[in-house]
């Protein structure tokens, strides 16, 4: 389908420059795709299908990223990325350098085309080249202001692995009040710019936001709470798994004592004292068809409470049993996992009198 790239009230589009042909080739892709429907469908050989197609125009934006999309659906994440990305490539050298977008959604090979660039933004990130997955996602948003396939969503953390904090604090801070999540990145970035105080105040208010992705980033492996979700402000517990299983998960676990501050507040007295009013507040609710005045203030009260002087008497140091210096807690915990790891496959227990070690 030979395409050119056209503009019509503002919104920029791919448009075919044979009909007849494209014609064609629609209909050889609807007898290709006919048979996917089917239990004896065969994947392999659509997409071996799709490729001929390809080879035939290079410009067939469908075709990649029909392709892309099966080879993902079957776990072939090297070939799915090779077609996203060349699929993107594609559209690219269609579209003026200068364009300012947006793209005319509505368009079919717009959707396409944005689909093979949205792969190619993850094969950036799963590459680690945050700093180019970052100028890619600014590209898409500029193609598509609506964020059909949001790009946003990840976009704070993004910056904070691309370095760019400023830029990344403002846009997490926007996020907070529809993403209980984006204090928990707004908590790490605070903790790495060297203010645990604030980032004490912003993992607790994340706690209360997202209660589940506490325990996932530490292990607690958890499943949604009945009470929770009849509580006065129930936690999204898709929001919280996608957090964890994406760059927000991968952020906390590459930051060893980072992790470990995350672990030591998560089981303070403190944090634990307002999990439990939570859960006491969701357990009210539970036999209220909404919650009422009285449990949306305690809610309020609790929130409230979570502020930077309440964090301030939380961050204290204590005393190195082993050098007698003044530390933080949570450099505790650090050094105490170091020496599980190194104790991990052992069946001495830890004990340093083993002939293991």
């Amino acid at each position: 389908m030979p395409l050119i790239f056209h503009f019509n009230e503002g919104l920029g589009f791919f448009a075919s420059t044979e009909p007849e042909t494209a014609e064609k080739q629609l209909a050889q892709l609807h007898k290709l795709l006919g048979p996917a429907e089917e239990e004896n469908a065969n994947p392999k050989k659509i997409v071996r299908g799709l490729k001929n197609m390809i080879s035939k125009d290079p410009l067939f934006l469908r075709g990649y990223a029909l392709a892309g999309q099966i080879l993902h659906d079957l776990e072939e994440e090297e070939q799915s990325t090779e077609m996203f990305n060349k699929g993107c490539r594609a559209g690219l050298q269609l579209i003026p350098e200068d364009f300012a977008g947006p793209l005319d959604i509505e368009n079919p090979e717009v959707q396409f085309f944005l689909r093979c660039h949205t792969g190619y933004i993850e094969s950036l990130m799963e590459k680690r080249e945050y700093s180019a997955a970052l100028a890619a996602c600014r590209r898409q948003l500029v193609f598509d202001p609506e964020d059909l396939f949001a790009r946003r969503l990840e976009l704070g953390e993004i910056c904070v692995m691309a370095g760019e904090l400023e830029n990344a604090e403002a846009i997490l801070l926007s996020q907070t009040e529809d993403r209980g999540t984006a204090w928990y990145s707004l908590a790490y970035l605070s903790f790495i710019q060297q203010r645990p105080v604030e980032a004490a105040t912003r993992l607790r208010r994340g706690c209360l936001r997202a209660p589940y992705t506490i325990d996932f980033l530490t292990d607690r492996f958890t499943s949604p709470n009945l009470f929770w979700e009849r509580g006065p402000q129930a936690p999204v517990f898709s929001e919280s798994l996608f957090y964890f299983n994406s760059l927000g998960g991968e952020m906390w676990s590459e930051n060893h004592e980072a992790h470990a501050f995350m672990e030591w507040l998560s089981q303070t007295s403190t944090a634990l004292a307002e999990r439990a009013e939570m859960v006491k507040l969701s357990e009210t609710c539970f036999d209220l068809t909404e919650p009422g005045p009285a449990e949306l203030q305690a809610l309020q009260s609790l929130w409230q409470a979570v502020d930077d002087e309440s964090s301030e008497r939380l961050i204290r140091r204590v005393q190195d049993p082993e050098t007698c210096e003044e530390i933080y807690p949570w450099q505790l915990l650090a050094r105490h996992h170091d020496r599980m790891s190194d104790d991990e496959g052992c069946d001495c227990g830890g004990h340093h009198d083993c002939d293991d070690h």
